[in-house]
């Protein structure tokens, strides 16, 4: 079976990851994406990420609504800060048969030097980039369709009170301005 990993904070998760996860499975022989939620990534140090099992719920109803997405927290079980060289060798050790696809951002990418054991990651897994335009706004291409949107812009609309129907799921639109999720 072949898995495309798509790891992130998903603080929160927003319509662009979707699509992005959607256009991978239609251009690409993966079979299933697996969001890999990690708790705590050793390179967003400068900003409050809400809880993890809260992020996870989110995360949870919202791959719920399609078939070939899911949720993972197999890095809720791991020392942090979490790295994705160790995820991958916990991942291939529970699932031998599966072949693992990293699914990432251009600028991820083009920052995988710095990652620990990146190397590793490189000779063992295939990576399929997505580009994402390195200006303020943070387009993201999927399928040369540009997603204006990221889960730092999202968070800041939502502090300032600002409309954010359309850029979040609306299964967790809701939910994530009643509990006033990001507010603060």
């Amino acid at each position: 079976m072949n898995i495309g990993l798509f790891f992130g904070t998903f603080n929160p998760v927003h319509n662009g990851h979707i699509q992005i996860a959607l256009s991978i499975l239609k251009s690409h022989s993966i079979e299933d994406v697996w969001f890999i939620l990690s708790p705590k990534s050793p390179l967003k140090t400068n900003h409050i990420i809400l809880d993890k099992n809260i992020r996870y719920d989110l995360l949870k109803k919202t791959t719920d609504e399609y078939k070939r997405l899911c949720v993972s927290k197999i890095e809720f079980d791991l020392s942090t800060p979490n790295y994705t060289y160790v995820t991958l060798m916990k991942l291939k050790e529970k699932f031998p048969k599966y072949k693992f696809a990293v699914i990432m951002g251009e600028d991820n990418y083009s920052n995988l030097v710095n990652w620990k054991k990146n190397d590793f990651i490189k000779k063992n897994f295939e990576i399929i980039v997505y580009p994402r335009g390195k200006n303020k706004n943070r387009k993201i291409s999927t399928n040369n369709e540009l997603i204006s949107i990221s889960s730092s812009q999202i968070r800041s609309m939502i502090k300032n009170g600002k409309n954010i129907n359309g850029l979040v799921p609306d299964c967790i639109e809701k939910e994530i301005i009643e509990k006033k999720y990001y507010s603060k």
